[in-house]
C-alpha cells in the first residue's frame, strides 16, 4: 500500500505538470520564431482537433489513438478533466519540425469554491511528436519535474520494489505546499457601474524560488486590467489593477480575470462584481 501511495503521488505530480502547465518553451531564438510549413501546420492542427474535440465528447479512448506508444500507460492512468470545449492558441515547433508544444483554451469547471457555477477558460499546455510519419500527443517527465526549486530528479523509492524508479516524491516539496506558498490578499472586486472605479489584487510569492505570472485576455466594455510585473522572486509582490470607465450598458453580469502561475502549474481567479 506505501508503495502504491508514492506512485499515485508521482503520477500527480506527472499530470499536473503535463495538463495544466503553459509551457515556459527553452527554445532557441531561431525555433522560437521559425515558421513551420503549411502542410506540417495542417497536419498537426488536424490531429490536435481530434484528440480534443475527443476529450470535449468524453471519448477518452477514442482519443487514445492519438496518443504516442510511450506515452499510453501515462495517459490510461492520468485523471481526465471534463472539456466543455477548446481552441488552439499557440503552437511552437523545435528539432526541424518533428515535435511541437502547444498551448490550448479549454473552458471547464475549477474547483475553488465560489467558481463551480460558471466554466472558465483555461490555458493548457501539451507535447506533440511526428512517429512514423503521424503527430502524437506525448508525456514529457522533463517538463513534469520542474519546480522552482529546480528539476525533480529520479530517486528510488523509500519502499523499494516496484516503484523504485518512480520519482522521488517523499524527498521534495508537494504541489500543494508550494502552491500554498503564492498568496493571493482577496480574490475579488468590486466595482462601480455608474461612476469610474477602480480595484487591486496583490499577489505575493513566499517561495525561494522565481514564478512567472500570465495575466489572461478578458474583453469587457470600460474595462481594464493590468498586471504591473510578470516575473516575481522570492518574497516579491506582484498587483493586478483593475479600472472600470462605465459606457452605456445598464447592467454588467460578473466576470473572471485569470492569472496563470508557472512553473506551479496553476491558476488564479479572480472575481469581478459590477455595483
Amino acid at each position: 500500500m506505501p508503495g502504491t501511495l508514492s506512485c499515485r503521488l508521482s503520477g500527480l505530480l506527472a499530470f499536473t505538470s503535463a495538463l495544466f502547465l503553459c509551457p515556459g518553451f527553452a527554445q532557441s531564438p531561431a525555433d522560437l520564431f521559425a515558421k513551420a510549413p503549411p502542410e506540417v501546420d495542417d497536419a498537426l492542427r488536424a490531429r490536435m482537433a481530434s484528440f480534443y474535440q475527443a476529450m470535449v465528447d468524453g471519448k477518452a479512448r477514442q482519443a487514445e489513438q492519438y496518443v504516442a506508444e510511450d506515452s499510453r500507460d501515462f495517459y490510461y492512468n492520468m485523471q481526465k478533466p471534463k472539456y466543455l470545449s477548446y481552441e488552439i492558441q499557440r503552437l511552437d515547433y523545435t528539432e526541424n519540425f518533428t515535435k511541437a508544444q502547444a498551448v490550448v483554451v479549454v473552458k471547464m469547471y475549477l474547483p475553488f469554491p465560489g467558481f463551480q457555477r460558471e466554466p472558465l477558460p483555461v490555458p493548457i499546455g501539451s507535447h506533440w511528436k511526428i512517429v512514423d510519419g503521424q503527430w502524437y500527443w506525448y508525456n514529457d517527465p522533463e517538463a513534469s519535474r520542474m519546480t522552482p526549486f529546480g528539476k525533480m530528479t529520479p530517486g528510488p523509492s523509500p519502499f523499494g520494489g516496484a516503484n523504485s524508479n518512480a520519482p522521488g516524491v517523499s524527498k521534495g516539496p508537494d504541489v500543494a505546499s508550494l502552491r500554498k506558498q503564492v498568496q493571493v490578499d482577496k480574490r475579488e472586486v468590486q466595482l462601480r457601474i455608474h461612476e469610474a472605479s477602480s480595484g487591486e489584487v496583490a499577489i505575493s510569492n513566499h517561495l525561494p524560488g522565481i514564478i512567472k505570472l500570465q495575466l489572461q485576455p478578458l474583453a469587457v466594455s470600460g474595462l481594464t486590467i493590468k498586471l504591473d510585473r510578470e516575473e516575481l522572486k522570492g518574497g516579491e509582490k506582484a498587483v493586478v489593477s483593475f479600472h472600470f470607465q462605465p459606457g452605456e450598458v445598464a447592467r454588467y453580469a460578473p466576470v473572471t480575470a485569470i492569472v496563470m502561475v508557472q512553473p506551479l502549474n496553476f491558476q488564479i481567479p479572480i472575481k469581478v462584481f459590477f455595483q
